[in-house]
């Protein structure tokens, strides 16, 4: 009992450490609409926020009679529609020429478990939530476990909570969908893990709502579904997959209705929906294994390696590895044949594999390895712990606030000042619902076409110079006679406008 009490203490310190960390961390940051995922994802918060205080339905779509002009200008023009749909738009958006409007291509999942917050701080204030969520549930199981006397078999689901409190972390502000989606992941994941025990029908459906849910915050994490399939208890499994198929098909074609026109047109971009292609194995492998801030990885793939020989032997969880298999190698695969890739598309997955390891050794014991169960704590405490200091742990997040120079103002109020931008283009219509087209996703000779169309009109063109993109724009229309002047800064940018 002395021992199994240490222990106690031990793992409840821990737990407190690394939560107040995260909490700490979080609480130093500001997050700012910037580029496509901030700003897409704090956008579907602040929908519902809009609709809830008028008391419409959310519009996922962006009107603005400045857009509906350029519309029908490059719909007249030889342009095709791929050249000039995602140009048209912000970032996070693009044009559906089935609807005729501009419509966000995320899901709407996070922006329903950001909207509760407040506007300007709802990222911290719901990672903060969650980081005391998971510090709850860990602290909660230690105490069950401890009061049935099995403390131990607790520590693989203390460790699995760190992790996530720590993947919370990393992904700092460049994807709120992923922490959005930990709590549907973690309870659906639980029920699918406890139906091979109770053999019934009520969990596996629960659990096909939770992860419905969790893929309507982050639509990738559905390549999930042949591991959940596989967890699932043999005769509740095409149950569970008619569940799942019901709730998140009928949310997802309903809500591609509303965005694009069509209920089999995803809300996504072409670059999103291009095919998978062989030719960008090599650089993806390389991207996501090698280089530093791949601890979290690396651990996940030695404790799997640990995990399956002791799966395959053991009680219930005999046909435990299959599912683990399929719940890595299937999103792999598909991340590995995609032409574009960023670190955190992974972090479900990972964290997925990390939650079925641990339930297995948590629930399985003592039929399941003991010397496993503390090879993954061991394992994963001292990952984590080398994490701590030696990740990316810089703090990225921009500190510019929603200030603008004044003599830029009158900008934002004028239907005759076009403003082109990249990572900005969001910024000023999540603050002043003033349009911004990221001309950097069009070609040279669209970027020369507009400029003139605009000319032409008698209106003025400001170039937010916010990323490279936009100044070799600038410098290429400049190599075409047009001449600027410096007008100020926005949102920390330097402006410059088209001399008439």
């Amino acid at each position: 009992m002395k021992a199994s009490r240490q222990t106690l203490s031990l793992a409840l310190g821990f737990l407190v450490i690394v939560a107040s960390y995260v909490v700490v961390r979080w609480e130093g940051r500001q997050p700012f609409p910037d580029g496509c995922d901030s700003f897409g994802y704090m956008r579907l918060a602040q929908i519902l926020r809009e609709a809830v205080s008028s008391g419409h339905a959310p519009d996922y779509t962006i009107h603005h009679p400045q857009i509906d002009a350029l519309r029908t200008a490059f719909a007249a023009s030889s342009f095709p529609v791929a050249e000039w749909s995602e140009a048209l738009a912000p970032q996070a958006h693009h044009d559906n020429p089935a609807r005729g409007t501009i419509g966000i291509q995320y899901p709407p999942g996070t922006g329903l478990v950001l909207a509760p917050f407040s506007p300007e701080r709802a990222p911290v204030r719901y990672s903060q939530s969650l980081v005391i969520l998971l510090f709850l549930f860990g602290a909660g199981v230690l105490l069950i476990f401890y009061r049935r006397g099995k403390t131990e078999a607790a520590l693989p689901l203390v460790f699995a909570a760190a992790s996530t409190m720590i993947l919370c972390d990393t992904v700092k502000h460049y994807s709120y969908s992923i922490q959005a989606s930990i709590p549907f992941l973690i309870v659906g994941l639980v029920l699918l893990a406890r139906s091979r025990d109770s053999k019934k029908a009520r969990d596996v459906i629960v659990a096909a709502f939770a992860l419905s849910l969790a893929c309507l915050c982050r639509l990738p994490i559905v390549f999930h579904f042949v591991g959940w399939f596989l967890l699932a208890a043999p005769s509740l499994r095409w149950i569970f997959a008619g569940a799942f198929g019901v709730i998140f098909g009928a949310a997802t074609l309903l809500y591609n209705w509303h965005v694009t026109g069509n209920p089999f047109t995803p809300t996504y971009g072409p670059i999103d929906n291009a095919a998978p292609s062989l030719s960008t194995i090599g650089t993806n492998l390389s991207y996501y294994f090698v280089g530093g801030g791949n601890q979290f990885v690396w651990a996940v793939i030695v404790m799997t390696l640990i995990a399956i020989p002791a799966l395959a032997k053991s009680g219930r969880w005999k046909n435990g590895v299959l599912p683990l298999v399929a719940l890595i190698g299937v999103p792999l695969g598909y991340f590995l044949t995609h032409a574009i890739h960023w670190s955190y598309y992974m972090h479900p997955t990972w964290l997925s594999a990390v939650w079925v390891l641990a339930l297995a050794a948590s629930i399985d014991l003592p039929k399941f390895s003991k010397r496993f169960a503390t090879g993954i704590v061991v394992l994963g405490s001292v990952v984590i712990l080398t994490a701590l200091p030696l990740g990316k742990w810089t703090s990225h997040e921009s500190h510019r606030t929603s200030s603008i120079s004044e003599s830029l103002i009158p900008t934002l109020h004028d239907d005759r000042a076009w403003i082109w931008s990249d990572f900005s283009s969001g910024s000023f219509w999540y603050y002043w619902k003033k349009p911004s087209q990221k001309m950097n996703f069009a070609s040279p000779e669209l970027q020369i076409w507009t400029e003139a169309w605009i000319r032409s009109r008698g209106d003025t063109l400001y170039i937010v110079e916010d990323s490279d993109s936009m100044k070799r724009a600038r410098q290429r229309l400049e190599e075409q006679g047009i001449s600027f002047e410096e007008a100020g800064k926005a949102l920390g940018y330097p402006v410059y406008r088209a001399r008439r």
